[in-house]
């Protein structure tokens, strides 16, 4: 399975990592939605679309300050100051948690730096 999309190759440079990830709605009966996942370098946040080639993101929010902890081997959340909840997210495999985490918590540092 691979993260990138290559119809979106002309936006790689504004893109640190993307892909297909499961979210979890808010509240306490938030159901579970596919979702297209970018990091968005140039905007230093976190961006999900309805589908890979969607314009308009459903949802996001500015990266600083933020963490993704990996709870088991398909899930992980992303908690820290500035969110207005903790966000739970599942990926396919347990390579591809490992790949976002890391993707992820990397990026924060580059963009607190």
């Amino acid at each position: 399975m691979s993260l990138t999309n290559p119809a979106s190759c002309e936006g790689a440079e504004r893109t640190v990592q993307e892909g297909w990830l499961d979210k979890k709605g808010a509240g306490m009966f938030g159901g579970w939605k596919t979702r297209w996942f970018q990091l968005d370098k140039p905007d230093k946040a976190l961006y999900w679309y309805e589908g890979s080639e969607a314009q308009d993101p459903k949802g996001g929010f500015i990266v600083k300050g933020t963490e993704a902890i990996a709870k088991d081997d398909r899930l992980w959340t992303i908690t820290g100051k500035g969110l207005d909840r903790e966000y739970e997210l599942k990926c396919a495999s347990k390579r591809v948690l490992e790949e976002w985490v890391c993707s992820y918590n990397e990026f924060v540092e580059s963009v607190t730096d």
